[in-house]
């Protein structure tokens, strides 16, 4: 399932042609690997140092014991992607942010460990998953594959996490 869509006009230029046929990602880690999400699906992002642990705090954002984040008054549940795709967790104090993800009003905060680079691709370096990887465990949850450079990185399907 692809969510972005091109769409070519007739008597455009080359300049809008290109625009058109790109797709603006976000690259982040988690332990070590890489995925990426769609710049238009993000609000913000946090560093973990913004945030207050207790739950009642005079900040303007803080994170309760249930996984919870309260960002202006707004109740925001937080998916740690180390446990979510299960990924060798090591439990050393380490900097982590949160990507505040948004569709059709329903936000999700997405646990990471750093944020590594903001790219514009052309639409023909990223392809859908192949339907043999996304038969193994929450590999459903990758919409596509963008090939950056010599790495292939998968991308993240908002709809699916924000849904879940």
């Amino acid at each position: 399932m692809v969510y972005f869509t091109v769409k070519v006009k007739i008597g455009v230029s080359e300049r809008e042609k290109s625009e058109i046929m790109e797709i603006e990602l976000i690259f982040f880690r988690v332990q070590n690997q890489q995925f990426g999400v769609e710049i238009k699906s993000i609000n913000r992002i946090l560093s973990t140092k913004q945030v207050s642990t207790e739950q009642v705090s005079t900040k303007q954002v803080s994170v309760s014991k249930d996984n919870n984040i309260y960002l202006k008054g707004s109740q925001i549940p937080i998916i740690d992607l180390d446990s979510y795709f299960m990924l060798n967790s090591h439990k050393q104090k380490r900097k982590r942010e949160i990507i505040i993800i948004e569709l059709d009003g329903i936000k999700k905060g997405l646990l990471v460990d750093e944020i590594l680079r903001i790219l514009t691709l052309n639409v023909d370096k990223v392809k859908v998953v192949p339907s043999f990887i996304k038969k193994t465990a929450r590999k459903d949850y990758f919409w596509a594959i963008a090939q950056v450079e010599q790495e292939l990185i998968p991308l993240l399907d908002v709809r699916k996490l924000v849904g879940n």
